[in-house]
C-alpha cells in the first residue's frame, strides 16, 4: 500500500508530488499539513495528530473526515504516530510531503525519526520540502538513484558503523565506512546509473530539488 502523509513544511506543489498522491492509496494530513493538502486540491483520508495547529477553517471543510486525535500534551510527535498509524494499515511505500521547513528542530527531528522507522520497518520512504528530496536508508537495503546525470546529492550517516558502496557517482565507494559526524558524503555526483547499496547503519541519501 502506498501512503502520502502531509506534515506542515514547506512545500512547492508540483506535478511530481500530484502524480504520487494520485497513485497513493492513503492519503493523510498531520495536523496544520492539512493547509497544503486542501490546496492541492485533494481531501485526506485521515487526520492524525493534537489538531492544535490545523485552523478550524481548513478543519471544517473536512468535518467528516476520520480523525485520530491525541492530547496536545504528549511525549512523541504528530509525525511519529502518522508513521505508526500507516504501518499499522500495511503501508509498505510512504512519501512525507512538507517534511521540511523553517523549523530546524522540527527538521532533524524528522530527519532522525525517518531513518529510525526505516531501520525498524524497512519501507520505500522518500521525505519532500523546501527544496530537498531525502531518502532514508538502512542495513541491506539498495536504491538506484532516480536522478539524471549532473545531479548533486549527499550521504550523510545517521548511526555509528555504516557501511556502503555507491556506484555511477563521481566519488564511488566499495563497502567503506561512513563516519557518523563527518562531512565525507557530502556534495558528490551522478555520473550515471548512480547506485547505492548500504551494508550496515543507517543513513539520509539527500538531493536538492526543484519538485518540492
Amino acid at each position: 500500500m502506498k501512503a502520502v502523509l502531509f506534515a506542515a513544511g514547506r512545500l512547492k506543489l508540483s506535478d511530481w508530488l500530484l502524480e504520487r498522491c494520485q497513485r497513493a492509496d492513503l492519503l493523510v494530513a498531520v495536523d496544520a499539513g492539512l493547509s497544503h493538502l486542501l490546496a492541492a486540491g485533494l481531501r485526506p483520508d485521515l487526520l492524525v495528530g493534537d489538531l492544535d495547529s490545523a485552523s478550524p477553517e481548513d478543519l471544517a471543510e473536512v468535518a467528516g473526515t476520520p480523525r485520530l486525535v491525541y492530547p496536545a500534551d504528549k511525549s512523541r510527535p504528530d509525525l511519529e504516530l502518522a508513521f505508526d498509524e500507516v504501518g499499522r494499515r500495511g503501508a509498505r511505500e510512504v512519501l512525507v510531503a512538507a517534511a521540511l521547513g523553517k523549523r530546524q528542530d522540527h527538521n532533524l527531528t524528522n530527519l532522525l525519526l525517518a531513518a529510525e522507522v526505516q531501520a525498524r520497518r524497512r519501507l520505500k520512504l522518500c521525505l519532500a520540502g523546501d527544496g530537498t528530496l531525502v531518502w532514508p536508508l538502512a542495513a541491506g537495503q539498495q536504491l538506484e538513484l532516480p536522478l539524471p546525470a549532473g545531479t548533486l546529492f549527499s550521504v550523510i550517516a545517521t548511526s555509528r558503523d555504516v557501511r556502503l558502496s555507491l556506484s555511477g557517482a563521481r566519488y564511488a565507494l566499495s563497502d567503506e565506512e561512513l563516519p557518523l559526524g563527518t562531512g565525507l558524503g557530502v556534495s558528490n555526483e551522478v555520473l550515471e546509473r548512480a547506485r547505492i547499496e548500504v551494508h550496515s547503519g543507517t543513513l539520509l541519501l539527500m538531493v536538492p530539488s526543484d519538485d518540492v
